[in-house]
């Protein structure tokens, strides 16, 4: 066996982040080490203020000694606050199951980021100028200064953040790689900034600072209806540079009203609309020292009142670029790029022009009947850059901008683009992926694939509903069904723990948890299983990650939500205060009453603030919150549930000897029996007949489902604790119209927004709301992951440190195989089926164990690495325990032969 050792370290979910606040960050690591039953028994932690104090063994600042523990996540740092700007070096080592100490690791550090008072200083300045002629947003402003150092820079730091978006440059170096920053927040409460090492940028005597700003969420085009500046009418920079020379003075530069400010190239940029750019107006050396700059005009200051926050959310960037797949011609001189892949970015284009020739670019999702780019779906969205050539030689791409795409539309060139040309530019946070899928079906690998794309075309600054059309907004529904599907495909840590502070500024005074976060254009708050999302991500983030500080830091928001319930709904029904109560939304022929949905989440509510305060040491509540769970429950019951289990949408609407006549006429749905299956709310006696009412739904549909985005996320799991996942695994692998599949065989490369998006008899649905990339439906994922590969957060050990192996195989399927990437390492499962043999082939990461269960018809059968093993049987499967390493596994399973049949 190889050597036990830490490896991954990250700080507040992030790789050596800059501009944290945290006094008493969390520091994590993971272990690398072959073998058996690897683990952890003690760890020591060294934090220095430099990498040269570490290897002389000077842990000025904290050494924790050797503490007795496998803890490896979320270990807080103890030694003294850092001051603003200090930077802290950090490495750790381990002993492992044989008390053998490891190397220590690599080093990695954090930086402590300023406090509001460090900032006064520097001003907020802006230079507004009035639109172009026909430009629908405003110049892009240039602003610059210069400033002389004494010495050589030995460290220098800089601290920038704007009202909108900035770009900033020193001595003609772009700072750093993120776009659109600093990103979007509430601006009605705070603004983010980042930080940034640019000891390399700098010189000694002279250096120019320069930045280019835009208008980005802050006074750009956002929402419906053409509307924009919603926050303000210009954008603003902020920025402080900290630098120490090697004579050892230290300098302060900061924005103030001695910059100079002017407009040049980019005549227009805004995220909808997108960029016009004049290389004609150009200005050459604007960013470099020794510019003459006295004709620009003096900048404004302006006031803003908001908090300055720390970008805690890991940076977008540009993570890839993607080849063109074909180029058409559906007119003379217009030029159809097709990238074979729906996502969120821009294109790049190497031209050579005429001084004064015009590119117009355009770009959508899918392509009209006769080969001509789509644009009716973006409603008011142009998605249009236009570009003035300089007759220079060079690579063109828009400025502060994104769209959602995969075809896009060129016209002013002289002749057709070649492919090597052309570059898709993908856009999207830069979190690790984490999880893994493959089975037998190609189908059902390209389904996984969708997902994924989904996710990456809207995972930008905030989770969006979508990435081309004029609304973008961070809607809660969405994420509050699709978060566990998230944190399956890419580390959500940081970036939710960002977006959950959105959710809590937008929440209602009443209580109320807002409908979109950031909060801005929809002014409701409250919808059932919208609201929801405040109690559901954080419920969610401890259990896939074990770390008590997402209840901590949400606890109090949480509480006023469900005060807010029940202050407004006393008889323990939602009736009242639904805002906009968007139902079951987008169903397929299907009605879900709306109250129903609205308790049936208040009882789950309840149910996890149960949890979250057992988990944190809140007794009281705790027992208040379980009580409160039972009441609602019986309240949904009382209004919902017939004494045989029936969910009806007004159980007084319907004679009890008629329940069992006519669903639709009850009002029962498919989104009723998935929700009060997958929430427990109907007495257990009562399970097995409400299951044979959703199977026989499911069938009468011709074995197809008619969920929206509230019931999607709970049918698949319903059916599977109603012991039913023949049903589940059916529907799932359904191709014809409506499902999962049927956009697949149709092409599709992201999750539609609808079931109906595209029906090959009657084509596009309104255009009105048709998004081809919206992630919600992609919340299958969760399913796919936890049933039929089987990786799951053990019931009672969240956090992946012990894990639940739990795969279901089925549905005609040979095989499937998978991984999760958790905090403490990889899990992988994989089965295979031949006959009446399963093999099934686990692997599980250092320090960590799992709860393996086995299909199998006799546990007698079972081998672990060709060795019979002692296992405990459960229904259809036999359980044990495993530590860290590689097994494999087989045993005699037969896969189900049943035929599925509907309550007569």
């Amino acid at each position: 066996m190889g050597q036990l050792r830490p490896t991954g370290l990250r700080t507040e979910y992030l790789e050596s982040p800059r501009g944290i606040t945290a006094s008493q960050p969390r520091l994590s690591w993971r272990l690398s080490g072959d073998g058996h039953d690897r683990r952890q028994t003690a760890y020591q932690i060294k934090v220095a203020t430099s990498p040269k104090s570490l290897k002389q063994d000077n842990a000025e600042l904290w050494d924790s000694g050797k503490v007795i523990s496998d803890l490896q996540p979320a270990i807080r740092y103890t030694g003294p606050a850092l001051a603003s700007g200090a930077t802290a070096h950090w490495q750790v080592r381990i002993w492992d199951e044989s008390d053998t100490p490891s190397a220590w690791s690599n080093t990695h550090f954090w930086q402590h980021g300023l406090s509001e008072s460090d900032w006064s200083a520097a001003s907020w300045i802006a230079h507004p100028t009035p639109k172009d002629a026909g430009e629908l947003s405003q110049p892009v402003a240039m602003l610059r200064h210069q400033f002389d150092l004494p010495s050589k820079p030995v460290s220098a730091t800089l601290y920038a953040s704007a009202l909108g978006l900035y770009e900033i440059q020193l001595n003609g170096q772009v700072v750093g790689d993120r776009v659109l920053t600093p990103g979007w927040s509430d601006y009605n409460h705070r603004v983010m900034y980042q930080a940034y090492d640019v000891t390399n940028l700098l010189q000694r005597d002279s250096n120019a600072i320069a930045a280019m700003l835009g208008d980005g969420w802050y006074c750009g085009y956002l929402g419906f209806e053409n509307n924009f500046s919603r926050y303000g009418d210009f954008p603003a920079l902020r920025c402080r540079l900290d630098v120490t020379c090697a004579d050892g003075s230290m300098h302060t530069i900061t924005s103030n009203p001695q910059w100079r400010a002017n407009n040049g190239h980019i005549r227009a940029a805004d995220f909808y609309m997108g960029a016009t750019i004049d290389y004609t107006r150009s200005v050459h050396g604007w960013e470099q020292v020794g510019y003459p700059d006295q004709a620009w005009h003096p900048v404004q200051v302006i006031n803003y009142a908001g908090v300055m926050s720390p970008d805690t959310s890991p940076p977008l960037r540009i993570i890839e670029t993607l080849p063109v797949q074909r180029v058409t011609q559906p007119t003379p001189k217009v030029y159809i790029v097709d990238f074979g892949q729906i996502y969120a970015g821009y294109m790049r284009l190497h031209v050579h022009g005429k001084r004064g020739q015009k590119i117009t670019i355009r770009y959508g999702e899918i392509l009209n009947g006769d080969g001509s780019l789509h644009t009716i779906n973006l409603r008011a969205a142009k998605q249009t850059d236009v570009f003035i050539l300089d007759g220079e030689s060079r690579w063109i791409e828009p400025n502060f901008t994104y769209k959602g795409f995969r075809y896009v539309e060129i016209s002013g060139l002289d002749k057709p683009p070649q492919p090597e040309d052309i570059q898709g530019c993908v856009m999207h946070v830069d979190a690790p992926l984490t999880g893994e899928f493959r089975c037998a079906d190609p189908l059902l690998n390209q389904l996984w694939k969708n997902i994924r794309w989904g996710q990456r075309g809207n995972f930008l600054s905030v989770p969006t509903d979508c990435p081309q059309r004029d609304e973008r907004l961070g809607w809660t529904g969405d994420m509050q069904i699709y978060v566990r599907t998230g944190i399956y495909q890419m580390d959500c840590a940081a970036y939710l723990t960002k977006w959950m502070r959105d959710v809590r500024d937008g929440q209602h005074e009443s209580g109320a948890f807002p409908d979109v976060a950031p909060r801005i254009v929809v002014q409701a708050e409250g919808a059932p299983a919208w609201g929801d999302c405040g109690v559901v991500v954080p419920w969610t983030l401890w259990r896939m990650y074990g770390d008590t500080e997402f209840i901590d830091e949400n606890w109090d928001a949480m509480e006023k939500w469900m005060a807010f319930l029940h202050d407004t709904n006393p008889n323990l029904r939602r009736l009242n205060r639904r805002g906009n109560d968007y139902g079951d939304w987008v169903a397929m022929d299907s009605h879900t009453a709306r109250d129903l949905i609205g308790t049936a989440y208040w009882a789950q509510d309840a149910t996890l603030l149960a949890q979250m305060a057992e988990a944190t040491g809140r007794t009281a509540a705790a027992a208040k919150y379980h009580d409160l769970a039972l009441r609602v429950r019986q309240a949904f019951c009382d209004a919902h549930v017939s004494p045989e289990g029936a969910v009806i949408g007004d159980i007084t609407s319907v004679h009890p000897h008629l329940v069992h006549l006519n669903m639709q006429l009850n009002g029962e749905t498919q989104t009723n029996y998935a929700l009060a299956l997958n929430f427990d709310l109907i007495p257990s006696n009562t399970v097995s007949y409400a299951t044979d009412r959703l199977i026989r739904d499911i069938v009468r549909r011709g074995n197809h489902l008619s969920t929206g985005f509230v019931g999607t996320m709970h049918l698949l799991p319903a059916l599977t604790k109603g012991g039913a996942t023949e049903m589940a695994y059916r529907l799932l692998r359904q191709q014809s119209f409506p499902s999962w599949l049927y956009p697949v065989t149709q092409g599709a490369t992201t999750m539609w927004e609808r079931w109906d998006s595209w029906h090959h008899e009657f084509g596009l649905q309104t255009p009105t709301m048709n998004s081809f990339n919206h992630f919600a439906y992609g919340c299958v994922g969760d399913w796919m992951m936890r049933t039929m590969i089987g990786i799951c957060d053990h019931p009672d050990a969240p956090g992946f440190r012990t894990a639940l192996i739990a795969p279901q195989p089925g549905g005609g399927l040979s095989y499937a195989k998978g991984s999760y990437t958790s905090q403490f390492g990889t899990y992988k499962s994989s089965w295979k089926v031949k006959g009446n043999l399963l093999q099934l082939d686990v692997s599980i990461p250092a320090g960590c164990s799992a709860e393996v269960h086995i299909p199998c018809d006799d546990p007698k059968s079972i081998r672990i690495d060709g060795k019979k093993v002692t296992t405990i049987p459960a229904t259809g499967v036999a359980v044990v325990t495993l530590g860290s390493g590689e097994y494999a596994i087989t045993s005699h399973w037969n896969a189900p032969t049943t035929t599925i049949t509907a309550l007569a």
